[in-house]
């Protein structure tokens, strides 16, 4: 039996906007952009960039909570949107002297994005949520052109 198809995810871009961060995200040649919540969107930006705290923030302390109990999060995978929120899966796999064991756990795609790439994993995307979404390319490009007018680089 063969299960759902799905895309690889990138991060395109994360842009400050008015309700937070705008994560611009990319699969299939698609653009599409997730809202998230200021201080997340700062921990995705500082992971994206390896930039490193002085203190284990909450993610990391997740990662370090794997580390420990042998769990390996294998993949993460946005699942649904519903009035615009998107929901998402974290894959985990753990296997120890009393067997292996994988979990699918509920999570925000924020959470997800954040925990994949402290971990280096990959996010997915279901097809069929993809092909619901719009295309944002040309708005993307659109806020990259003003936002390089405004900023001249130096």
């Amino acid at each position: 039996m063969k299960g759902p198809q799905l895309h690889p995810v990138s991060i395109k871009d994360l842009i400050p906007c008015g309700r937070g961060i705008a994560v611009f995200l990319e699969a299939a040649k698609k653009t599409f952009v997730i809202q998230v919540d200021v201080n997340i969107g700062l921990n995705i930006s500082m992971c994206f960039m390896n930039k490193k705290t002085d203190r284990p923030l909450t993610h990391e302390l997740m990662k370090n909570i794997f580390v420990g109990f042998g769990i390996e999060m294998t993949n993460a995978i946005i699942v649904d949107m519903h009035d615009d929120t998107f929901t998402a899966q974290l894959n985990l796999h753990q296997s120890n002297e009393l067997g292996s064991k994988i979990v699918e756990v509920d999570a925000r795609p924020s959470d997800c994005i954040l925990l994949a790439l402290l971990l280096n994993k990959p996010i997915f995307i279901l097809n069929c949520l993809l092909e619901r979404l719009d295309d944002v390319t040309e708005l993307y490009n659109e806020i990259k052109k003003k936002k390089n007018n405004e900023f001249p680089p130096l």
